[in-house]
C-alpha cells in the first residue's frame, strides 16, 4: 500500500485512534500483567540477539503495555537504559540515563522522566509504544510525531533500531501512513517478536 497524502493519512489515523485505544484498554485489563512478563522475556532475548549496548524504553502511560519488567530484565543483563524526554513541541525526543530505583519526576503529559541531572545518551535500539500496528511495521501513535522525528534523526546518523511494543491483539490489517511515518524494524508482543519488512512504495 503506497503512502497516503498528509491530509488523508491524518484523517484516517484520527478515526482509528479512538477504537484502537478502547481495544488496548480491554487487552490491558484482561491480561496486562501476564503480557508484560512475557514481553520482558522476549524483549531481553531480542536485545541479546541485536547486541545493543544502549536501549531506550518508554514509561507506561494510559493503557500501554507495561515495560517495567522489561527494563528490570535488561538492567539485570547489564544493558545501559534510558527513558525519553519531550524537550518541546516539534522537536525530537532526548534520552536520559535511567535504571530501576533511580528517581523520576513528572514530565510532559505527566509522564515520569529521569532527573535533569541524569546524563543524556543516544540509544541504539528503542522500544516504542503504539495504539495499533500492521504486518509491515507501521504503528499508530498519539499524533504528536515525536517518535517519527526522533527515528528519522537517529536512523539517519546512527542506524537506530525501532521495536514497536504492544499486545498481539492490537494488530490491524493496515495502518494509514504518509512519507514521514517511520516503520518499526521489529514488533514485540506477549507472543514473541518478529522482524518486519516494509514494502517499497
Amino acid at each position: 500500500m503506497p503512502a497516503l497524502s498528509d491530509a488523508t493519512a491524518s484523517a484516517d489515523k484520527k478515526r482509528l485512534r479512538q477504537s484502537a485505544g478502547r481495544l488496548r484498554a480491554r487487552l490491558q485489563a484482561r491480561g496486562g500483567g501476564q503480557a508484560a512478563r512475557a514481553v520482558a522475556r522476549h524483549g531481553a532475548d531480542l536485545i541479546a540477539d541485536l547486541k545493543c549496548g544502549v536501549v531506550a524504553a518508554y514509561w507506561p502511560f494510559r493503557s500501554e503495555l507495561d515495560t517495567r519488567p522489561l527494563l528490570a530484565a535488561l538492567d539485570g543483563a547489564g544493558v545501559t537504559l534510558c527513558l525519553p524526554v519531550i524537550p518541546g513541541t516539534s522537536r525530537p525526543l532526548v534520552f536520559r540515563r535511567w535504571r530501576p530505583g533511580d528517581a523520576l519526576r513528572e514530565g510532559a503529559y505527566k509522564i515520569p522522566v529521569p532527573d535533569p541531572q541524569a546524563g543524556e545518551v543516544i540509544p541504539a535500539a528503542l522500544f516504542v509504544p503504539l495504539l495499533a500496528f500492521d504486518a509491515r511495521g507501521y504503528r499508530l501513535g498519539y499524533g504528536g510525531g515525536y517518535y517519527d522525528r526522533t527515528l528519522a534523526a537517529l536512523r539517519g546518523s546512527r542506524g537506530a533500531i525501532a521495536v514497536g511494543v504492544g499486545f498481539a491483539g492490537q494488530e490491524v490489517p493496515s495502518i494509514p501512513h504518509n512519507a514521514y511515518d517511520q516503520p518499526m524494524d521489529h514488533i514485540l508482543c506477549e507472543t514473541g517478536w518478529r522482524t518486519v519488512q516494509v514494502e517499497e512504495n
